[in-house]
């Protein structure tokens, strides 16, 4: 049941404006389930896809992201009882990747609180050489710290990445393939 501080309710409310309200295209959907939009502001966007959520960091890591993540895990699990899910977690190549103590603390947590239903997350920063590397270390570090139960892995190359994420035990749940992930990721970095 929604309160008045659900995280749904909260993310709900700032989507959009009234002057330019913010949405997907769902026609390119058809046969499997409809997109919905969390939030989109510059600094990131946020949306489910079925047993997918996917969030986009522009600019910034910031609390809001995790915010609209909360609000996607809970509509997601209170509408798919069962099965596995997916996370799919983009980094632009100009976003900033320091993250705040709170902002870190939140996200794990929401991971953690989430670990028993997710089969896979895939973390994608597009960069490429050095940059690339550290940041593949520093992911894999936190990973084996926090002892993560699901598996994940870290990517310069969406494509590759929605791939991987597109297990034949999610495809077995959800009519969705990896080219409707990357479909909805090209509609996430226009709003």
């Amino acid at each position: 049941m929604l309160d008045a501080h659900s995280p749904i309710l909260e993310a709900r409310a700032r989507v959009g404006t009234a002057s330019q309200p913010k949405e997907l295209d769902s026609t390119a959907f058809s046969g499997v389930d409809e997109p919905i939009l969390y939030g989109a502001i510059g600094e990131c966007a946020t949306v489910s896809l079925g047993p997918y959520i996917i969030l986009l960091w522009r600019t910034s890591v910031i609390m809001q992201g995790v915010l609209w993540c909360e609000a996607a895990f809970e509509r997601v699990t209170t509408e798919r009882a069962e099965g596995p899910l997916g996370v799919f977690v983009v980094m632009e190549p100009s976003c900033d990747i320091t993250t705040p103590p709170d902002v870190r603390t939140r996200s794990g947590n929401m991971l953690k609180s989430n670990e028993p239903r997710i089969q896979r997350a895939a973390v994608v920063f597009e960069r490429e050489g050095f940059a690339m590397t550290v940041l593949r270390s520093v992911i894999t570090a936190i990973n084996v710290a926090s002892r993560v139960r699901f598996q994940n892995s870290v990517f310069s190359d969406t494509g590759k990445a929605a791939d991987w994420l597109v297990t034949q035990e999610m495809r077995d749940s959800s009519a969705i393939r990896a080219r409707h992930l990357l479909l909805l990721l090209n509609q996430m970095r226009r709003l």
